[in-house]
């Protein structure tokens, strides 16, 4: 389910809806430009950061609701210093615009987010269990495209309320389907399962990471295998487990997934690092 679907409904059921979108900022401010909300009669979807601003945004909007206020389609622009305006003690200024949203916005919306979304990072979880069930209701609220995958329709069904799902005959095989620079965690129902996945994931060599959930003890046996069938050790350095970041030790899903998006989020950020030097590199800056 997208963020903004809870907007849409009520606006199918004539609440009055205003995007709240940041044009530009300059100094120190809690979101960047494109950050975005909706804010609908009986509530408020997505965020423009910042509680003193994101408060002012509201009642800005709940302003503009009103008969008198905004035209469907129409859009005014304000700028906000933090400091004096709003009392946020951040220290710069927002360009924000407000546009009162009619089914052309909503629409526009939808190919807007289909667009982003397709250029964010892919999270593939093979295993739609408990542990990986977890993961991708963690995932759902960052910027990523999370899918999960699993041959159990029984438990896909419970997930694809907030992620993408994919029910499959042969897990195996669907790694192929994973989009290059993915990162892949593997969690499935079988040991033997596990493996199979892991080398099929390994094998690809495209993937910027992948994870296996288990012990120190699993990832030996894993490698004392895949060593024995011929797999070089640079290959297997790039496989990860236990998966999750250093220093928790809780086994409970919920923690486990916590941890993960952590590690997630860490491994994004350096890709989201290593392209910029790329094309500052490339441009001689």
């Amino acid at each position: 389910m997208n963020w903004w679907h809870p907007a849409k409904a009520a606006f199918d059921s004539g609440e009055a809806c205003i995007l709240v979108r940041v044009l530009s900022i300059s100094g120190s401010a809690p979101r960047e430009a494109g950050a975005t909300m909706i804010v609908f009669e009986s509530d408020f979807a997505g965020t423009v950061g910042g509680g003193a601003l994101e408060h002012r945004c509201m009642q800005r909007a709940r302003e503009l609701q009103k008969d008198d206020g905004l035209a469907i389609g129409e859009t005014i622009t304000e700028n906000w210093i933090l400091g004096p305006d709003i009392g946020q003690c951040c220290g710069g200024a927002v360009d924000l615009t407000l546009q009162r949203m009619g089914l052309a916005v909503f629409d526009g919306l939808e190919k807007t987010e289909a667009a982003t979304r397709a250029l964010l990072p892919e999270v593939v979880i093979f295993g739609a269990g408990h542990v990986g069930g977890a993961i991708a209701r963690a995932l759902t609220s960052l910027p990523l495209r999370t899918v999960c995958v699993d041959s159990r329709a029984e438990l896909l069904v419970r997930h694809e309320m907030f992620v993408e799902t994919r029910l499959v005959d042969d897990p195996v095989s669907e790694m192929a389907n994973v989009s290059a620079g993915a990162l892949v965690f593997v969690m499935s129902h079988s040991h033997d399962l596990d493996y199979d996945l892991c080398q099929a994931a390994l094998e690809r060599n495209d993937l910027v990471f992948v994870g296996l959930i288990g012990s120190q003890t699993k990832k030996a046996r894993f490698f004392q295998r895949m060593e024995g069938q011929g797999m070089g050790k640079d290959m297997l350095s790039k496989l990860t487990c236990p998966i999750g970041i250093g220093g928790i030790t809780g086994k409970e899903p919920a923690v486990i997934a916590a941890s993960v998006a952590a590690q997630v989020l860490q491994i994004v950020d350096q890709m989201a690092k290593s392209q910029k030097d790329i094309r500052v590199a490339s441009t001689g800056g």
